[in-house]
């Protein structure tokens, strides 16, 4: 069959009605995932970058738009003691913690503690994981955001991303994962 251009009253041009300035609030307009199997490990008990990504989308975001940012990644620690503290983790949009909006420095968008109970004072902790996910929906800074995943322990314990504590070989490695999408306005 061939194509017809179908011409007649009240019909109209329909131009790019399904573009991304004409989708309704809430919608998804990019997606960017981002994953690595390196790690980094910090001592400060304050969010720092991790270095793991300098996250951006390939497209600059309309006026108006949210980010959601989801992470997932594991952390672990060596033994230091017979404690268990949480640990966190939050977003950066460039410098700037996104994370928990009434303490922000405090808890950031995820926390988890690898040391199990009964592993309280051995030397064991080194081999074990922590999971930690969180997702947060923020109004970036810019058109043309940078997307960083930020970490901190306690007490100036160390802290690993990525991995258990012990390290040298694949067996202790997870893959850290960054989802970033644009949310419309």
């Amino acid at each position: 069959m061939a194509l017809s251009k179908i011409i007649g009253s009240g019909i109209g041009t329909v131009t790019n009605q399904f573009g991304s300035s004409n989708m309704p609030s809430g919608v998804t307009l990019q997606t960017k995932t981002f994953q690595t199997e390196t790690a980094a490990t910090t001592t400060s008990n304050t969010f720092t970058d991790t270095g793991l990504f300098s996250a951006q989308f390939d497209t600059a975001l309309q006026s108006g738009s949210k980010v959601l940012a989801t992470v997932h990644c594991i952390i672990g620690q060596p033994y230091a003691g017979s404690w268990a503290r949480m640990n966190f983790i939050t977003i950066f949009d460039g410098s700037t913690n996104k994370g928990d909006s009434s303490t922000p420095d405090t808890y950031g968008i995820g926390g988890n503690a690898p040391l199990g109970g009964s592993w309280a004072g051995s030397g064991y902790i080194q081999h074990d994981a922590a999971h930690i996910s969180g997702s947060l929906l923020f109004t970036p800074s810019s058109t043309n955001p940078t997307i960083k995943i930020a970490y901190k322990t306690h007490d100036g314990v160390s802290l690993s991303i990525g991995r258990t504590w012990a390290s040298g070989q694949p067996l202790y490695l997870s893959p850290t994962r960054l989802i970033i999408q644009e949310i419309s306005a």
